[in-house]
């Protein structure tokens, strides 16, 4: 894929994602500079070098704790490293969410668990290791918390079977994380959700296609496959019951809204800072595009104070959800307005802008969608407890 940028937005330097850009710079010194310099076509071709930068720089770490090695960014923080990268490589920001998601629920897991979780974590943190998701099977109808993974016991631990698709970063992978049902011994009952990490080059373990469109086609997304793969049982950190929200699935799809909507935020902000640089949209224009973004912003801000507070109810979830679907509105109204501020010219000659705005409606598409919580979130806001996810 070749996308050709047009000159003409460089009419007007802009400070536009200033914040963002500063914490970047301040968390991971030079990405941003390197995005930049490498430039769009470079970092969103199918065979894309952003996913490889962030983790030269160290971005792996990102919702690590320093205590294990990590950066030991905020949830705050978190959102406006990946709103900035989002602006530069929407492929990049994508797939480094799915990592970044996988962490956090690993870091939940280690501060309420004094397993082998934290040593996980240091060695993603020390080795630069990206962990692909395989949380949300993407099955049609399918359940984030009910995983398609079969699981089996064995003479050494457990076998693992079954297909992720879509998964992103499935060429970059180092470690594979998937969400599976451990049989209990008395029954249904005794069942519980557990986080298996493997290797990615585990016996059993094969990458194929899946991604057709080259619309974010760096972000790596195939499908992987598990026949039979051996799992070290200490290499399992166990959840709650599969059939309801615990703390930790609570606090991992919080971080889950949070990461992946700051992401393409990101991307939205993109097209708008075209417009902003271009100096042609007059300034009723740009505080449409400011109420939209940045106060998309602003509510992330808030999901961030939720996660800093440690809160994991069912209340706290439901408020995420409608901030993302929130966002996911704001974010159509907004590059729908941008692209009609670029102007014909903008659009017959670059192909950055229309890239964009294709790229930017991928939040509708992550579990859970908007109308498969329709019915749960409406029950809620009748005063029943959130189900169904």
């Amino acid at each position: 894929m070749t996308v050709h940028t047009s000159h003409s937005v460089n009419a007007t330097p802009s400070s536009y994602l200033r914040t963002e850009r500063a914490c970047l710079e301040r968390l991971l010194p030079g990405l941003d500079s390197e995005l930049e310099e490498l430039g769009f076509d470079r970092l969103e071709r199918t065979d894309g070098l952003g996913i490889g930068v962030v983790k030269k720089y160290g971005g792996v770490g990102l919702c690590i704790p320093k205590t294990y090695g990590g950066i030991g960014a905020t949830p705050l923080e978190c959102a406006q490293v990946q709103r900035a990268i989002g602006s530069r490589s929407p492929a990049a920001a994508v797939a480094t969410a799915m990592h970044h998601f996988t962490v956090a629920t690993l870091v939940e897991l280690a501060s309420r668990d004094a397993g082998l979780d934290w040593l996980l974590l240091e060695a993603i943190a020390r080795n630069h290791l990206y962990v692909a998701s395989g949380f949300a099977e993407g099955e049609p109808n399918g359940k984030i918390l009910r995983p398609s993974m079969v699981l089996e016991r064995s003479a050494g631990g457990f076998l693992v079977t079954g297909v992720k698709r879509p998964c992103s970063l499935s060429k970059s992978m180092d470690l594979m994380s998937v969400s599976v049902v451990v049989p209990g011994e008395g029954g249904p009952e005794d069942d519980r959700l557990a986080v298996a990490l493997i290797a990615a080059r585990s016996p059993g373990i094969t990458v194929g296609p899946y991604w057709a469109n080259n619309i974010l086609a760096a972000a790596e997304t195939g499908t992987v496959r598990f026949d039979r793969v051996a799992v070290d049982p200490k290499m399992l950190s166990y959840s709650g019951h599969p059939n309801s929200l615990d703390h930790i699935q609570t606090r991992g799809l919080i971080w889950f809204q949070l990461l992946i909507s700051a992401s393409y935020l990101g991307v939205a902000s993109a097209l708008a800072e075209r417009v902003v640089r271009s100096g042609r949209a007059s300034h009723s224009d740009m505080a449409q595009l400011g109420v939209d973004l940045e106060g998309s912003m602003a509510t992330l801000g808030g999901i961030a104070l939720v996660l800093e507070s440690g809160e994991s109810s069912s209340a706290a979830l439901a408020q995420s959800l409608f901030a993302r679907y929130s966002i996911q509105r704001s974010i159509d109204r907004a590059t729908a307005l941008a692209f009609e501020l670029g102007g014909g010219r903008d659009f017959a000659c670059s192909g950055e802008a229309s890239y964009l705005v294709a790229a930017a409606r991928g939040l509708n598409f992550h579990p859970p969608s908007r109308p498969a919580m329709a019915a749960p979130l409406g029950a809620y806001l009748e005063g029943h407890g959130l189900y169904e996810i």
